[in-house]
């Protein structure tokens, strides 16, 4: 069978490029619908509109299937509506209501070996005196870090939408993951970009990605361990993420695999594409959503190809084909607006014309695009972009610079 992908979320871009990449007509709709993902991804304010969306994507394709990235998750109730009227890449409602409950994925985790940060229901269990440190307050139906904040004993908390758990100073990973019918293979460990005042993200918001980081046996072990503990326990199928904080790490401008580190405490799994995974598609070229797509379908579905993917995806110089780098550590961050941000025609189309390179390369590179005269409110992200290098800490070192070069354009733009 051939298969026309539709893609649901808060943002789609980074998965419609992959897929075009891997050869599939795309049809998606996410909450920005930025210039870079046009024709093809559709503007919807929020998921309410998904239903009608895929009824009327249905009414002239035979063969569509669909997948969630970003947000929908948290919805299982619409998943499975969605997955009633077209067939659904990815997890139902009954497996996401389990893996996203904490205190059920906590009881797993711990089940197999694994733990979580220290967590409590309500503040009644908060033994202050017993408990030195901060907690936060994290609501359950969140994503990309929103929804966080601290919490003291005067602060009221809904049990019902939200739970405490304490805060673990140290790094953010990310674990990337492919369940397939009989294996689950990692497929590499990121790092989380810290919030930079240049990147405008506020505390425990997603700032970046940074990676795919070397491993040591002993962390490639732990991580291996870990992905085929979930996946089995929860029978995940396609990509999956976990985040988790390894407790007083080495920073990401350290550069390397380290030894001596206590085990990563595991915060969420995220079962669908993370922000991270486009970074796989820079190191080799490949399709990381084609991969998902067939861990799903396996021999049901026909090798797309790739050629065939114009008329109906995103234009082909919207979405140039990857190719393998010589830089095998890449790293992304979304930029922020600081105050109310207004993008003008000259500025989106400079952006444009920096994409539209007829290669997927790292210099430069930047995607997410404003439409010209698109008004970013305060704290809304603006653009997505990219470095990369020999090492860690390069790739780093090159993001820095791209996000410096990238705000000042932002600031000139605001003051012709």
């Amino acid at each position: 069978m051939s298969v026309t992908l539709g893609i649901i979320g808060a943002s789609v871009r980074a998965a419609a490029e992959s897929a075009l990449r891997g050869g599939f007509r795309v049809r998606g709709i996410d909450q920005f619908a930025d210039r870079d993902c046009a024709p093809t991804v559709e503007n919807g304010r929020d998921f309410s509109e998904c239903e009608g969306w895929l009824d009327r994507q249905r009414g002239g394709c035979t063969d569509l299937a669909w997948m969630y990235v970003g947000g929908l998750e948290n919805s299982p109730d619409l998943v499975d509506r969605l997955a009633r009227k077209s067939p659904l890449l990815g997890i139902g409602g009954d497996r996401l209501r389990r893996l996203r409950n904490p205190e059920h994925l906590l009881r797993v985790l711990r089940a197999g070996g694994f733990n979580m940060p220290e967590m409590a229901l309500e503040p009644t269990q908060v033994r202050v005196d017993e408990s030195p440190g901060r907690w936060l307050l994290k609501r359950r139906h969140s994503a990309a870090g929103r929804g966080i904040a601290y919490w003291n004993a005067t602060t009221r908390v809904s049990t019902e939408n939200c739970y405490l758990q304490r805060e673990i100073l140290g790094q953010s990973r990310s674990g990337a993951y492919l369940a397939e019918a009989d294996q689950c293979r990692l497929l590499g460990v990121f790092d989380g970009l810290p919030p930079e005042p240049q990147t405008g993200a506020q505390p425990f918001w997603y700032a970046g990605s940074l990676g795919p980081r070397p491993l040591t046996p002993i962390e490639f072990a732990y991580w291996h361990a870990l992905g085929q503990w979930i996946w089995q326990a929860f029978s995940l199928r396609g990509l999956f993420g976990v985040d988790a904080m390894v407790e007083h790490a080495i920073g990401v401008d350290a550069g390397d695999a380290i030894t001596g580190e206590p085990d990563p405490l595991v915060l969420e799994v995220n079962p669908r594409l993370t922000a991270s995974m486009e970074l796989l598609d820079r190191v080799d070229g490949s399709s990381i959503v084609a991969k998902h797509v067939q861990a799903c379908l396996g021999d049901q579905i026909d090798p797309p190809d790739a050629s065939t993917a114009t008329s109906t995806g995103i234009r082909r110089n919207a979405a140039p084909r990857a190719e393998p780098t010589a830089s095998p550590c890449h790293a992304k961050a979304i930029l922020y607006a600081t105050r109310p941000t207004s993008i003008s025609a000259s500025l989106s189309d400079a952006w444009m014309g920096r994409k539209q390179s007829p290669h997927l390369r790292t210099r430069n590179a930047i995607a997410d695009i404003p439409w010209p005269g698109s008004r970013i409110e305060r704290g809304a992200p603006i653009v997505t972009v990219f470095g990369g290098g020999p090492s860690l800490q390069q790739a780093r070192t090159d993001l820095r610079e791209q996000i410096q070069t990238v705000r000042r354009e932002i600031d000139a733009d605001q003051h012709p």
